[in-house]
């Protein structure tokens, strides 16, 4: 049954998370299964050493991780 003064509110973070996207030129991306693979080098006309490769992975990924966590947490009643 149910109850005609009941409401709902609605959480939309589609903003936000477009917003990331675009920061990390990502607007186009397509999902993949994780973990990539070691060899997977989704950065591409950049010339670095394997080091600096890795580091600046290291920290876009957190980057990119800290973007995510923030709509999990905060998009919550």
């Amino acid at each position: 049954m149910k109850d005609k003064n009941f409401k709902t509110i609605n959480l939309d973070q589609t903003i936000y998370i477009d917003n990331v996207l675009k920061c990390f030129s990502m607007e186009t991306c397509k999902p993949t299964s994780t973990p990539l693979d070691d060899n997977t080098m989704p950065i591409k006309h950049v010339e670095l050493t394997k080091g600096e490769y890795r580091e600046m992975v290291k920290i876009l990924y957190r980057k990119v991780i800290g973007n995510i966590m923030y709509v999990m947490i905060t998009t919550r009643l």
